[in-house]
């Protein structure tokens, strides 16, 4: 008998705790590059960023902190763009790498 009453507080006391979940949103804006090679990497104000694409090949957003910083995207150790930009709020950026010519 007693270990049924017990089994039965636990499983009351387990049902009325409320559950608190705390979401951070990340406000910053980010830089979407599109038209680069894979491999490429963003660099922001001489710093990497990271890469410009998902492991699957598909553009991805990288978060930087709002303001005007410098962007360069290379591949290879090659530079391939490098632009100055202004971004603030949580607005997505997109910066698109022209194609190579002959």
């Amino acid at each position: 008998m007693r270990y049924w009453a017990m089994v039965a507080c636990l499983g009351l006391a387990a049902c009325g705790q409320p559950a608190d979940q705390t979401r951070i949103l990340d406000e910053r804006p980010s830089i979407l590059v599109q038209g680069a090679p894979g491999g490429s990497l963003l660099l922001v104000d001489g710093l990497v960023a990271g890469p410009v694409q998902t492991p699957g090949g598909t553009p991805q957003a990288i978060r930087i902190e709002p303001g005007t910083h410098l962007l360069k995207v290379m591949v290879n150790g090659r530079l391939i763009l490098s632009d100055r930009v202004f971004v603030s709020g949580a607005a997505v950026k997109t910066i698109v790498v022209p194609p190579e010519g002959p």
